[in-house]
């Protein structure tokens, strides 16, 4: 794997659906008679200052787009801006949390619920809606090998698992979309994409390490068997509608997305224990996310991606 954060002119763009972000550094500089005022400046992380035919412009080190000042101070000017956030303070507490509440059901104990209550499922709406959103999928690693092994303590050791993942999923105002096995499929809905982007990859990466260092070390020191999962994502169109056959009346959810394909193609190419992501959501990150992405060769991917780059979020 290799970082990607570099610019050079013998790579071409990044394709993101024509959308695109920008990263900024706000200060605040004065504030009179109830009037506050920033100064806005583009994140020198991510972007570098150079002049082209007499303007100023900025060149992306990730996206390798360049982008002249002006677009950027008119993009200021109109853009809207959305708070979305996860409704944990940090993971890593609310792991804690909830590592110790399974260790007493496991005891015998009641479950307990989460001190702070997450967001509610919700089920797909019946009309027919396209939108863009990021996808997540999630597995857990070498399930068939372990049911055989001893399918009693698997299916427990699972189902306590996959709850903590899907509570989580709620924590970070995302959805469920199915059931896929021995994991799930989640995304987010919302009219913010780079916040969806940020808060999926953000889930992803909190998914990780809450069932790396806190779920699945208390299932196994009690007896059960230790568990790993894997995780992809990727963001892209998707048409949501609601299917039904005629002759039965049989109705069920149908989403139509190539980035839902891609992202439980991309997890199946993940390591245990790791979060992969395509090309369409990596190029929609923050830069701390784009710092932390890692580009899989070419050869280490299934010949089916046909050059599709997917990164590794360390």
């Amino acid at each position: 794997m290799s970082n990607t954060n570099e610019y050079s002119e013998d790579l071409p763009p990044l394709r993101t659906e024509g959308r695109g972000r920008l990263d900024l550094i706000i200060e605040e500089v004065k504030t009179s008679e109830g009037k506050i005022k920033f100064r806005v400046t583009p994140d020198p992380r991510r972007y570098e200052r150079v002049e082209a035919d007499g303007e100023v412009c900025y060149i992306d080190r990730f996206t390798r787009v360049m982008f002249p000042i002006r677009l950027f101070q008119d993009a200021i000017s109109t853009l809207p801006f959305y708070d979305l956030r996860p409704r944990i303070a940090s993971t890593t507490d609310y792991a804690q949390e909830r590592a110790l509440a399974v260790e007493d059901e496991l005891a015998g104990e009641s479950l307990r619920s989460p001190s702070v209550e997450p967001a509610r499922h919700r089920e797909m709406q019946s009309k027919t809606t396209i939108t863009s959103t990021p996808f997540l999928s999630l597995d857990i690693c070498r399930s068939t090998e372990l049911r055989r092994r001893d399918s009693a303590s698997f299916d427990r050791a699972a189902e306590i698992l996959l709850r903590e993942m899907q509570i989580l999923v709620g924590q970070f105002e995302a959805t469920i979309l199915k059931a896929t096995g021995d994991g799930f499929i989640a995304y987010l809905p919302h009219p913010a994409f780079t916040r969806q982007c940020d808060l999926i990859v953000d889930l992803g990466t909190s998914m990780i390490r809450m069932a790396r260092d806190s779920i699945c070390p208390m299932l196994h020191a009690s007896g059960l068997p230790r568990l790993d999962i894997r995780i992809g994502a990727d963001y892209g169109e998707a048409r949501f509608e609601q299917k039904t056959n005629a002759a039965t009346g049989f109705t069920w959810p149908h989403v139509d997305s190539d980035a839902l394909n891609l992202a439980v193609k991309i997890e199946q190419t993940a390591r245990a224990n790791s979060l992969r992501i395509g090309v369409a959501l990596y190029g929609l990150l923050h830069v701390q996310w784009l710092e932390r992405a890692a580009l899989i060769p070419t050869e280490e991917l299934p010949s089916s991606f046909n050059g599709y780059s997917v990164y590794e979020i360390n």
